[in-house]
């Protein structure tokens, strides 16, 4: 148990270590369309090299292991439980990010971690019994996201393509956001984890499964997150809430895309 935490707590470390190295690589820019920056690309192989030596220390890495880059779509909702007449809808956003994939000595078996920019967050539309009128609210949240999944490889005759389904879960924090109401005639709007009627708590935890698909060096990804958190501070006060039975979660589907070094 000890040497599984430790494990976990080097990926995170090298997560950190990673992003501040490929930051921190000069970049040149160029005029026409298409050019790739010779800094970042080096720094990523960089990020990749430092890691994976890093982790044959743990008995972790092997010759296939990889880094790769993530963008996204995020069709995000807020699950709500104990509520009476309140409806949910998706709003849609952006994720990007970049992932470590360490192989678990010769077996199929994936462990990767990575680090996201995530937009999460959805509409809510119920009655307010004390305003007695409709209410509908939309929040955004702006969220630095952990992802760590455990993935199982299948191979397609040596042709280059390959299915991961996985599991595992996350970790997010909200860096920002806003949250719109309308009640009536009347709109107001605030910061999404300000203090008020409708805050909501900046960290979240869930699980995430989905499954992958790479083409040689390309990858594409469906995945899911089911949030486990109740987001509704003790201050929330729309459609009845009360701190004993009701809860406010995420849900996300995401849809990726891809490249791995």
């Amino acid at each position: 148990m000890k040497k599984t935490i430790t494990r976990i707590s080097a990926v995170l470390i090298l997560l950190a270590v990673g992003i501040t190295s490929v930051i921190a690589q000069p970049s040149r820019h160029h005029h026409r369309a298409g050019y790739r920056s010779d800094g970042f690309i080096r720094g990523v192989r960089d990020v990749h090299t430092v890691a994976s030596t890093a982790m044959l220390g743990y008995g972790i890495a092997s010759l296939d292991d990889y880094t790769g880059i993530r963008f996204g779509y995020n069709a995000a909702s807020l699950r709500t439980d104990g509520f009476d007449d309140v409806s949910s809808d998706v709003q849609s956003g952006a994720s990007v990010g970049i992932v470590f994939g360490w192989y678990l000595g010769k077996t199929p078996i994936i462990i990767e971690p990575g680090l996201y920019y995530s937009f999460k967050g959805g509409k809510l539309d119920g009655f307010e019994r004390q305003y007695d009128s409709r209410t509908r609210l939309k929040t955004n949240m702006h969220m630095f996201e952990i992802p760590l999944v455990f993935k199982y490889e299948v191979q397609y005759h040596n042709a280059g393509v390959c299915l991961h389904p996985f599991f595992g879960g996350f970790l997010a924090f909200g860096i920002g956001g806003k949250t719109k109401s309308v009640e009536g005639n009347y709109t107001d709007s605030w910061d999404t984890f300000s203090d008020g009627a409708g805050q909501l708590g900046r960290t979240d935890a869930g699980l995430r499964m989905g499954c992958g698909l790479g083409v040689d060096h390309f990858y594409l990804e469906l995945a899911y997150d089911c949030g486990l958190v109740n987001l509704a501070s003790d201050q929330y006060d729309y459609f009845g809430f009360n701190n004993y039975d009701s809860a406010i979660r995420s849900n996300t589907i995401s849809f990726s895309l891809g490249f791995n070094f």
